[in-house]
């Protein structure tokens, strides 16, 4: 279906009373005849729009011949050392492959297409009595009837098969079986649930993506990852700030996943804002946008520790809970870190007014104080790892639990 999109699809419904001859020779009802159909020069333009062009499948060529070659030998070792029956035919293919090209392959694999001499299909009048040559009868019968491909990948192969054909060929795709036994139906769009398919696999294999307001959230979390879990720290890729040049801030990571979403982007996304006033009012940016399955909206958690903070404002020093309005990172970094010199914690300070949630917006005070201090903490016990459980990783393991369960609501879709 990746050779396709849905404007290739041709529908012909049967006319009243049409028949077909079924396999055992009785007449049926016809059905209706639904086809993929695009010419070979459209297919090869979208091949190599997906990369797949005629120098990376020479490469691909090259590479598989030496393998096979690799292969004959040792299997000629094999048959002198054990005195094998089969070592004549393995010289043989050695001869073969030791003089194939790119462009004696395209020449054998002509022959074989204007013949029709292709496993499971009848032969072309006339194609049977032709005498194939050695690279031929080596390609459709080595090894005792194996067909032999020099591509692992199908479409390498047909980028490589439209050099014999010609672009002004067609290909035809017919799956009006599968509609007819009601396999498909015939008004989906086939060709984008073929790609979400394969798109939920790429998915699931490869890297989750994580966004954050800004490089300090980044490089903390990213750090306390690396320290507390370093057997997932691999299946998570966090966007750099500083190398893609990307302004921070909760405003800018709503602009960000509105780009994501609009360029299709197909990985696992999560979207982690601070715990406080500044994000939830940015978010309200999103209130319109629909989110796809693969990205994830979260915040940074509310935790206990928060619920009684102290804050200075215009009443001087109060304990409030302060999740939801001041949850910056640094507040995750660890009563180690934030705890002062006479043991209390760095407050949060009180600063604008978010109108349209009707609540201030609070900073902790000192943060570049409290990110080196976190710096050293994170500097200690990569030199040491057993120092790890002499600091208090509460907040960061918080965060951490938020992005590690982000997608667990993911139900099974058979």
């Amino acid at each position: 279906m990746m050779f396709f999109t849905e404007r290739d699809k041709r529908v012909r419904m049967p006319d009243a009373g049409e028949v077909t001859i079924a396999q055992d020779g009785t007449e049926v009802d016809a059905t209706p005849v639904v086809e993929y159909v695009a010419s070979l020069g459209v297919v090869r333009d979208r091949l190599e729009v997906l990369g797949y062009t005629l120098a990376r499948v020479q490469e691909e060529f090259q590479h598989a011949v030496k393998a096979r070659i690799s292969e004959t030998i040792a299997d000629i070792e094999y048959a002198e050392t054990h005195n094998d029956a089969w070592m004549l035919p393995r010289l043989d293919s050695l001869n073969i492959l030791s003089v194939l090209t790119f462009d004696k392959w395209l020449d054998a694999t002509g022959i074989i297409f204007r013949g029709n001499h292709i496993p499971g299909l009848p032969p072309r009048e006339g194609g049977s009595d032709v005498e194939l040559p050695p690279i031929a009868q080596y390609l459709l019968d080595d090894r005792g009837g194996e067909t032999w491909t020099p591509f692992n990948d199908f479409r390498s192969y047909m980028r490589a098969a439209i050099e014999v054909a010609g672009v002004a060929e067609e290909i035809v795709y017919d799956v009006s079986e599968l509609a007819a036994n009601e396999y498909i139906d015939v008004s989906v769009d086939l060709c984008d649930a073929a790609r979400r398919d394969l798109a939920d696999e790429f998915v699931v294999n490869h890297k989750v993506i994580i966004l954050t307001e800004g490089k300090c959230d980044k490089w903390s979390i990213e750090g306390a990852l690396h320290l507390l879990y370093p057997h997932l720290a691999d299946f998570y890729a966090f966007i750099d700030f500083e190398l893609a040049r990307v302004e921070g801030g909760a405003g800018a990571l709503v602009a960000v996943i509105k780009a994501f979403i609009g360029a299709g982007i197909v990985n696992r996304t999560i979207a982690l804002f601070d715990n406080d006033s500044a994000a939830r009012a940015a978010l309200r940016g999103l209130r319109d946008v629909k989110l796809p399955a693969n990205v994830r909206v979260v915040h940074l958690p509310d935790v206990e520790w928060a619920r009684k903070y102290p804050t200075l404002g215009p009443q001087g020093m109060l304990e409030m809970d302060v999740n939801g309005s001041a949850g910056s990172v640094e507040l995750y970094f660890g009563s180690d870190v934030l705890r002062q010199n006479d043991g209390t914690l760095m407050p949060v300070q009180w600063r604008g007014y978010e109108m349209a949630l009707s609540q201030y917006q609070g900073e902790v005070l000192n943060k570049a104080t409290l990110q080196e201090r976190y710096a050293d903490k994170l500097t200690a016990c990569r030199k040491n790892s057993g120092a790890i459980g002499g600091y208090d990783w509460t907040g960061m393991t918080a965060i951490i639990d938020v992005i590690r369960t982000a997608f667990h609501d993911v139900a099974y879709d058979p």
